[in-house]
């Protein structure tokens, strides 16, 4: 009976993480971050723990929005809470150091994934040739360019 009523807690907090998360991604293809950020603090005050996805959700809206450094923010809270980065999370914080004309910050998140033994994908290459395209940085745009082949990532046609 006991572990019957802790299943149901764990699929219960699941569910409440999921509609969060879903809640907070709506507002971020809205561009609407303060919305987002309000819901994530939502979240915790009624105690349900956010998660990867949670964060890579609020970061990616608050790129979206060009408010970089609510997204370095968000990925500073997430560390103090032990967890761990990934592509997503790399790719979204990169391309909002782009969009803010921040290029040696993008760079910085780059080593710091590389250094985490996250493997770059083509959105992260493509969010980091972008952040020295909008810097009018061509040669190192094409540095990476060529460490994107050396990665063993075909670019795409766009």
């Amino acid at each position: 009976m006991a572990s019957a009523a802790a299943s149901a807690a764990s699929r219960q907090r699941t569910s409440n993480i999921k509609a969060y998360t879903k809640r907070i991604t709506e507002h971020g293809k809205r561009k609407q971050w303060q919305e987002a950020m309000e819901t994530f603090r939502s979240m915790q005050i009624n105690g349900v723990t956010p998660n990867l996805i949670t964060y890579n959700a609020l970061i990616t809206a608050c790129e979206k929005s060009w408010q970089y450094e609510q997204a370095v923010a968000v990925f500073d809270t997430m560390q103090l809470h032990g967890v761990e980065p990934d592509i997503v999370t790399y790719s979204a914080l990169i391309c909002a150091c782009g969009r803010s004309k921040q290029p040696e910050r993008a760079f910085e998140f780059w080593e710091a994934m590389l250094r985490q033994g996250v493997a770059p994908n083509l959105i992260a290459f493509s969010a980091l040739i972008s952040a020295c395209a909008k810097t009018k940085d061509p040669e190192r745009a094409l540095q990476v360019f060529e460490a994107m082949e050396e990665h063993g990532v075909q670019p795409d046609v766009i």
